[in-house]
């Protein structure tokens, strides 16, 4: 994560700092296996009845 500061002391100097911290889920993406990118899903529901999800690139079953 990268942070703006200011100098909070004389000896003390301001600028970006990198620090570690988690990952939020809104940017985590799922990587499809068939094309080995990271995309967006799509539910598709099969005549069966079974909901499966589907790979918005390439169109495969995941």
């Amino acid at each position: 994560i990268r942070r703006s500061t200011k100098a909070k002391r004389v000896d003390q100097k301001g600028g970006i700092v990198e620090k570690e911290g988690p990952v939020r889920i809104s940017n985590v993406m799922l990587v499809c296996t068939n094309c080995d990118r990271a995309t967006r899903i799509a539910h598709k529901t099969l005549s069966d009845g079974r909901k499966v999800r589907i790979c918005k690139k390439c169109g495969e079953m995941i």
